[in-house]
């Protein structure tokens, strides 16, 4: 009866002892399992990690350069049709601007088919690009930089006057604005692809367009003078003498000229002179002389002909 007794309390520790023991058991499996679940959720999922992204397949464009830019500009005074007034406007200061940019054109070609053309579009033209003159070409993908202009300049003055002229009719010295680029001035790209031994008209194009973009400072540098046609006459006022034009007579009255008679008598005879006209000094008696005066109406030939015809002095 005692060992009966015994055996049992000695069965109800051990299976105290086993339920303890199973418990700490699923316990520590629990924590163990919680504790590996958390950081397994955080870690990147199994395969590798270097794999590159796949190109995309067509024409992509990237502009490189022209973000910034200056536009000086200058006031010029124009003259309405009327005549009588006239105002100022802006105009380019420079007409020799650096309006180029660069672009980044790429073209991948579709797998399994060949390269045919590509090609960038512009306002102001259009640059084809090749597998021998681009900067890069491994068979599929050709990359190369291309410079363009693609700026409408009457569009960018149209948008540099509003941003200069405030409500009033007054211009600003400076502003900072971004150049909005309108329908005309997109850049395009498009890239010729086919497949070989492909009959003609059967080739694929894909294009590709984006605006520029410039972020500009317009400032305005000079004012032009007026020009020549533009210019107000001045007259000269009634209390300012005029000045005398070359060539006319002076107004101070001058020694009147002696009168010559040359008389239409017989050859050999002397000239007379009229005694009121000769001037207050004494002339010197001249030698007689032997010339013929014709009695010509010129008093001025017939001096210059009675001079040549004058005796030397030496002459006894």
């Amino acid at each position: 009866m005692c060992l009966e007794i015994h055996n049992i309390f000695v069965r109800a520790a051990a299976l105290r002892a086993i339920f303890a023991s199973s418990v700490l058991c699923t316990g520590i499996v629990a924590l163990l399992a919680m504790l590996l679940a958390a950081p397994a959720q955080a870690q990147p999922p199994v395969g590798p990690t270097d794999v590159a992204a796949a190109e995309k397949i067509g024409v992509t464009l990237y502009q490189a350069s022209g973000l910034h830019g200056k536009i000086p500009m200058k006031k010029v005074y124009k003259v309405d049709p009327s005549g009588d007034t006239g105002s100022y406007v802006l105009e380019f200061a420079s007409a020799n601007m650096n309006t180029k940019m660069d672009f980044q054109a790429k073209f991948v070609v579709p797998a399994g088919m060949v390269f045919k053309s590509f090609e960038v579009f512009m306002f102001n033209g259009n640059v084809n690009v090749t597998p021998g003159s681009a900067d890069s070409w491994d068979g599929q993908t050709i990359i190369d930089k291309v410079t363009v202009s693609p700026w409408n300049m009457n569009h960018v003055l149209e948008q540099c006057i509003a941003q200069l002229t405030n409500p009033d009719g007054t211009f600003k010295d400076s502003a900072t604005f971004d150049l909005q680029a309108d329908v005309t001035e997109l850049v395009r790209g498009k890239g010729i692809a086919a497949f070989p031994n492909a009959p003609p008209g059967s080739a694929s194009s894909y294009s590709a367009q984006v605006k520029p973009r410039t972020r500009v400072v317009a400032y305005i540098v000079e004012e032009s003078r007026k020009s020549e046609d533009s210019r107000e006459i001045k007259r000269l006022s009634s209390d300012r003498p005029a000045a005398r034009l070359p060539g006319s007579p002076s107004a101070r009255p001058g020694r009147p000229a002696p009168s010559r008679d040359t008389g239409s008598g017989a050859s050999g005879a002397k000239p007379k002179f009229d005694a009121q006209v000769l001037p207050a000094r004494p002339r010197m008696p001249q030698p007689p002389s032997s010339g013929v005066l014709s009695g010509g109406s010129s008093r001025t030939a017939a001096k210059e002909q009675f001079d040549r015809k004058k005796p030397h002095v030496n002459v006894p």
